[in-house]
């Protein structure tokens, strides 16, 4: 990091797809994607990462849809 320490994390990432499609042409009709990441981060004194302070989680959820219009 710019302040000399070093940053330890470890997380998770998951995707949900849906998608409907035309079973008559192929069309994509809808989708939607449901992908939630989570985290925990910890600041550390040395590159090792022994020396390090609280962990701290983050969440970010991205939701994403579409639909066809005619």
């Amino acid at each position: 990091m710019d302040n000399g320490k070093y940053l330890a994390a470890v997380g998770k990432e998951t995707f949900d797809v849906e998608i409907k499609m035309s079973l008559t042409d192929g069309k994509i009709l809808a989708g939607s994607i449901n992908n939630p990441v989570e985290t925990i981060e910890r600041e550390c004194e040395d590159a090792a990462l022994t020396t390090c302070g609280d962990s701290k989680q983050h969440s970010i959820r991205r939701q994403i849809e579409v639909d066809l219009k005619p």
